[in-house]
């Protein structure tokens, strides 16, 4: 594929092309909110809602930029994994265990695209605190526009980020170690992975296919 140099990025020989692919889509994606909102310089108190792939990775860039990092997820089942990756914090998203931290969070990065109580997150939005929505909800959401008013919260979007501060991810996550969980899969099995993901897209893992194992086998087919 041809294309033109300034969209080109040189990936570090020491990190994997297999990782490389989840960060341009994954990684910038949490980079960017870090970024805009002030995370990259560290403590701030940042929540993280959903333990997917979009979610891991926050945690991560979170985590090395100096920031205290807290999950909230709507399964019990996570709350170790999450703790074990150095969130200080895991939350179960019921009204018991959130209204413990209301008023509390600088950033909360919201990667739900189920619907979901986005009024509950607002609460726990500390004054001027910021929550960020990346996931792509399928309805209309309810705010609470006197606190919002009141305490200076803001509701924000976020998509990915520009060449130039993917580059600026590259490096960090190079430098850092940071990598996406990943399974590297040949082409055969595309169809077994997406039946997986309509059924329940909630997991860690980002899929990378292998092309030339994928040729190779459809060669020998």
């Amino acid at each position: 594929m041809v294309i033109n140099k300034n969209f080109a990025i040189k990936i570090p020989e020491e990190y994997g092309l297999e990782y490389a692919g989840p960060i341009f889509c994954s990684g910038i994606t949490l980079y960017e909110p870090l970024r805009v909102w002030g995370a990259t310089e560290g403590n701030k108190k940042v929540a993280v809602v959903g333990f997917g792939g979009l979610g891991v990775m926050g945690i991560k860039l979170a985590l090395v930029m100096g920031n205290e990092v807290t999950v909230i997820s709507t399964s019990e089942n996570k709350r170790q994994a999450a703790l074990d990756l150095g969130a200080k914090f895991c939350l179960v998203s019921n009204e018991n265990e959130l209204s413990q931290y209301y008023s509390y969070f600088d950033l909360i990065l919201d990667t739900v695209s189920a619907e979901h109580d986005l009024l509950r997150l607002q609460k726990c939005l500390r004054l001027n605190g910021t929550l960020v929505i990346l996931g792509l909800i399928p309805k209309e959401a309810k705010f609470n526009f006197l606190d919002l008013v009141g305490n200076t919260k803001k509701i924000a979007g976020s998509s990915i980020g520009g060449i130039k501060h993917t580059v600026d991810l590259l490096e960090l996550c190079n430098k850092h170690k940071i990598y996406p969980e990943i399974e590297i899969v040949t082409s055969d099995k595309i169809d077994d992975i997406y039946k997986k993901l309509q059924e329940k897209n909630d997991s860690p893992i980002r899929y990378v296919l292998d092309i030339k194992k994928s040729l190779e086998l459809n060669w020998l087919l």
